[in-house]
């Protein structure tokens, strides 16, 4: 993609100039097939659960996520750019997921109502 050849443009720049390297973005595609928008984020590699949300208010609107254990691998999006966008974010801040709230198209997809807080994630540890 054309993301992909600026990045590594500049990881080799760097490398050229002896400055730090390291190449660290996640892996995402998109593309237009007639009525749907696909986007994915990630790599759904080793997955070892996938929660599938369907969006109520739009047609042809899901979202797949992919976890391995608790922590968020990658997501495949066909018309949900929400689904996508925080997707990205997640992964990159290696946030962990409330999945009971995820797969609830009920509740809006939001930061606020998808990510764990401290006291949850310790409670979940401390139970299983």
């Amino acid at each position: 993609s054309v993301q992909n050849a600026v990045d590594q443009a500049k990881v080799a720049a760097k490398a050229i100039c002896k400055k730090e390297t390291g190449y660290d973005a996640v892996p995402w595609f998109w593309s237009d097939q007639y009525y749907v928008k696909l986007q994915m984020v990630g790599l759904s590699s080793g997955y070892t659960e996938a929660v599938v949300r369907t969006e109520l208010s739009e047609d042809y609107s899901f979202s797949i996520w992919y976890f391995k254990d608790d922590e968020l691998l990658a997501v495949d999006a066909a018309n949900s750019p929400k689904a996508y966008v925080l997707g990205s974010k997640f992964i990159k801040a290696r946030k962990r997921i409330n999945k009971s709230i995820l797969i609830d198209a009920g509740i809006p997809l939001k930061p606020a109502n998808l990510i764990l807080k401290e006291t949850e994630i310790v409670k979940d540890d401390f139970t299983s």
